[in-house]
């Protein structure tokens, strides 16, 4: 089976499993209030169960595809987008850098790194 044909049918088989109970609860109810809510959970019901029970090959085809949709990695960005990030990457490279290879602060220096004393005017 094609994963296209995979993925046709499926998405037909769930949709038409929500449509058939959800119109089948809106006619038999149409005078209830919340008809609509019942038909949206006997549907959602219904679909799921359909999709476990009778779908698991279709699913299992359209998993393989999109793993190997993954795998791919082709990179769909621009040459800027890219030149950018390579840009950016060595700038964050140089920080960590300049960062390594500053001395730390000592205590008293991280403390109190801008103190002035006090004068006469500021108490």
């Amino acid at each position: 089976m094609t994963a296209t044909r995979a993925w046709i049918i499926y998405t037909l088989t769930r949709l038409g499993s929500f449509v058939v109970p959800f119109v089948a609860i809106m006619l038999i109810l149409p005078d209830w209030q919340w008809n609509w809510l019942v038909g949206i959970a006997v549907g959602a019901v219904v679909s799921a169960s359909i999709s476990q029970i009778f779908l698991s090959k279709h699913r299992a085809v359209m998993a393989e595809q999109i793993a190997a949709r993954r795998a791919e990695k082709v990179d769909h960005r621009a040459p800027i987008d890219i030149e950018e990030d390579a840009l950016l990457d060595e700038y964050e490279a140089a920080q960590a850098e300049s960062a390594a290879t500053t001395p730390p602060a000592t205590a008293d220096e991280a403390a109190a790194p801008n103190e002035s004393p006090a004068t006469d005017n500021d108490r």
